[in-house]
């Protein structure tokens, strides 16, 4: 049983998933805009989603999927230096932190991936296996077309 000292309630995790997206768009614009000169498509998507959830004040399947999609990559590297030592988050647990800190990339990306993966776990994992198993670009508009279809 999980100590209730360790459960974060939904509308803090809210509030601290709206702290992230700051570092988050400032980091997909600079990837954006610098690193695909005329921008990449699936960070657009990211970015839209982040504006959705903003707007709309509701996460929807489509904004996990563009937001987690744009920065798995990112939470990969984090995830492992996390599990060999090198990174400890064990700080974004704590409420004061959200409040009184400048929130840093490494932890924004990890707590938003995180969270926005628990929401759509499993629809989640199915959709990234079609996504890893995609060989040509028609197959992907084909899933992101299904994808944007998705509320």
């Amino acid at each position: 049983m999980i100590k209730q000292e360790y459960v974060i309630k939904k509308d803090v995790k809210l509030r601290m998933l709206f702290k992230t997206f700051p570092k988050i768009v400032e980091f997909l614009e600079y990837n954006n805009n610098k690193i695909f000169n005329n921008g990449d498509s699936h960070l657009k998507d990211a970015l839209n989603s982040i504006s959705s959830i903003l707007k709309n004040n509701d996460i929807y399947y489509r904004d996990c999927f563009f937001i987690l999609f744009a920065l798995s990559q990112n939470f990969v590297e984090i995830e492992k230096n996390v599990k060999n030592g090198n990174l400890n988050f064990d700080y974004i647990k704590e409420e004061e932190y959200w409040q009184n800190n400048e929130v840093d990339l490494n932890a924004s990306i990890f707590f938003c991936y995180t969270f926005l993966n628990s929401l759509y776990k499993e629809e989640l994992s199915k959709d990234f296996d079609k996504l890893n198993k995609i060989s040509d670009t028609k197959d992907y508009i084909n899933l992101r077309s299904h994808i944007l279809e998705k509320k």
